[in-house]
């Protein structure tokens, strides 16, 4: 709708954009650097959930894209309006909205038809290869929770569960290694694409911490299975009371034993959503 051209990088972090937002149905925003997510909150107004995706970290978001899932009300424009952004996607602008973010010339304004989010247009998502195409079904992260399976005597609370729910839409965004540090309408800390889950887990960590989140009581996902304890062990050192996973590991039995030591509630999904 306004803006520069858009490049392959930018078509293809609209696409991360829209594979993001898709899962929410309540007020939601998301803030993406480079196709991963920086910032992810919901709310009862999209302003609200933008306060809390900036919140995430203050300094990502800066010549970043922002994507919502509503009409982009005036309230919600100026905050964005305070830092670069490089793209704003919305289904629709309400009245006013797009006089003021027009006055960025080089800001990139994109419009959405919800619809479009119900599924993809295209049935597989192709990689292309040195040698030919590699071709697999989408994942639309569409599992039943009903299948999920709590493995410890602690049982997640109900505020618990709804942060794992959210925690867990949230790690399917990311590229593996993947672990979000969350609460049930925010992710305080990302870590994202390590080479090794404990990682992953202490980079989530210090992100949180660097932006001032207190993670007592808040949940941890993690998109793939923990090998070992040790990012058990970190999480409960710094008051993580529940945690999402895949399982499927040698290591399960190991990590139970863990959470049932510290009083931390797991819930396996035995689905695993582990983006390369």
């Amino acid at each position: 709708m306004h803006g520069k051209e858009l490049s392959f990088n930018n078509i293809l972090d609209i696409d991360s954009a829209l594979r993001a937002i898709r899962l929410f149905t309540e007020p939601t925003v998301a803030i993406l650097k480079h196709c991963n997510p920086c910032g992810l909150g919901s709310g009862a107004s999209l302003a609200e959930a933008y306060k809390r995706a900036f919140a995430t970290d203050t300094v990502a978001p800066f010549g970043g894209i922002v994507v919502v899932n509503r009409r982009l009300d005036m309230e919600t424009a100026i905050m964005i309006n305070r830092i670069f952004t490089e793209i704003i996607i919305a289904p629709g602008y309400e009245d006013g909205v797009l006089d003021v973010l027009q006055k960025k010339k080089s800001r990139r304004l994109v419009s959405y038809d919800l619809a479009m989010l119900e599924k993809p247009a295209n049935p597989l998502e192709i990689k292309t290869l040195t040698w030919g195409y590699l071709a697999q079904d989408w994942d639309l992260v569409s599992e039943s929770i009903s299948n999920w399976q709590v493995v410890t005597q602690h049982q997640p609370s109900q505020e618990e569960m709804n942060a794992l729910i959210f925690g867990w839409k949230a790690v399917s965004l990311l590229k593996s290694n993947a672990i979000v540090l969350a609460r049930k309408d925010q992710v305080l800390g990302f870590g994202i694409g390590q080479t090794s889950r404990i990682d992953s887990t202490s980079l989530a960590i210090w992100k949180a911490h660097k932006y001032g989140h207190d993670l007592t009581g808040a949940i941890c996902a993690s998109d793939g299975f923990f090998p070992y304890r040790d990012s058990i062990d970190e999480v409960y050192q710094h008051g993580i009371k529940a945690v999402i996973q895949p399982g499927g590991s040698k290591g399960d039995e190991e990590c139970i034993k863990a959470c049932n030591e510290l009083g931390i509630s797991m819930v396996f999904t035995g689905v695993r959503h582990f983006r390369h």
